[in-house]
């Protein structure tokens, strides 16, 4: 069964050689999200996944700003946990906790607000990349208020 979910899933997939600069594979995932049974194989994959990687000890499921907002509540959801939405740094006002990441053409910086995270629980990206492949951890506080 899983390889026939896997099939259809990658079938869905679309990839686009150099872009957003060359040497970079834009991977777009709207197929998968227009086509219900590709959608749900891909959350059963990534569920059983994690099962069988983290087995009970995932607390959480971190959706990063974007793709994750569309799998991580879903995927959570499937694994019975809660989904802890990570936005870029500086969409959200209050206190927040940030973490940089290097990715294939650039950096990128992640933020969420500090009551979301502690040190001892443990968050799985919904949608890891080769670019972003785990939730942030705590590089930086930004205790002001950050309302506009």
């Amino acid at each position: 069964m899983a390889d026939s979910e896997l099939q259809l899933v990658e079938q869905r997939i679309r990839s686009f050689p150099d872009f957003p600069t060359p040497g970079v594979v834009f991977r777009d995932i709207s197929p998968v999200l227009k086509d219900p049974a590709s959608f749900r194989a891909a959350i059963g994959l990534l569920a059983r996944h994690l099962k069988a990687t983290h087995g009970g000890r995932i607390d959480y499921i971190a959706g990063l700003d974007s793709r994750g907002f569309l799998f991580g509540p879903s995927l959570a959801q499937e694994l019975g946990l809660g989904c802890v939405l990570i936005r870029k740094r500086g969409k959200l006002p209050g206190p927040t906790l940030w973490a940089s990441y290097s990715l294939e053409y650039g950096k990128l910086c992640f933020s969420h607000t500090e009551p979301n995270y502690t040190q001892r629980e443990n968050a799985v990206n919904s949608f890891p990349t080769r670019a972003v492949s785990c939730p942030p951890v705590p590089q930086g506080r930004e205790p002001q208020d950050n309302t506009r």
